[in-house]
């Protein structure tokens, strides 16, 4: 499941702001089927008809089910900038 906000800023910028539940639809016998939650915030802007620069910051809420199935858990933020160019 996920729930998205995008908000237009100046110019060609974009505020995003997204938050993504991850699950099992059957937890084939494993303690639970949640496995993690995300919350991310980004900033996209695109620099022409062809070419965007997106600059985010992430946290990951990992929960009983992804440990079981061999994962870390616990609290996990990591930020990224990225570059897209279509052709």
């Amino acid at each position: 499941m996920a729930v998205k906000w995008n908000i237009s800023g100046p110019g060609a910028t974009v505020l995003g702001i997204d938050l993504h539940a991850f699950r099992l639809v059957e937890s084939e016998g494993l303690a639970a089927a949640r496995l993690a939650e995300e919350l991310d915030v980004t900033v996209v802007y695109r620099l022409g008809s062809a070419t965007r620069v997106t600059a985010g910051v992430s946290h990951v809420w990992g929960r009983a089910g992804l440990a079981a199935i061999g994962r870390a858990t616990g609290r996990r933020t990591f930020t990224y900038l990225m570059t897209a160019i279509s052709f």
